[in-house]
């Protein structure tokens, strides 16, 4: 599975299917640590 880091203060999700499979999403929410969020994979208000 592949993890996304997304610096941002407000984040939402969005699970968008065609009803064809049955489809899943694990999504983990946590403060930064240390310099992560230098190697973020999307950072907003920049």
């Amino acid at each position: 599975p592949g993890v996304k880091i997304i610096g941002c203060e407000v984040t939402s999700v969005r699970l968008v299917s065609s009803g064809l499979f049955d489809n899943a999403v694990t999504v983990m929410v946590r403060p930064v640590v240390d310099d992560e969020i230098l190697t973020a994979d999307l950072i907003c208000g920049l």
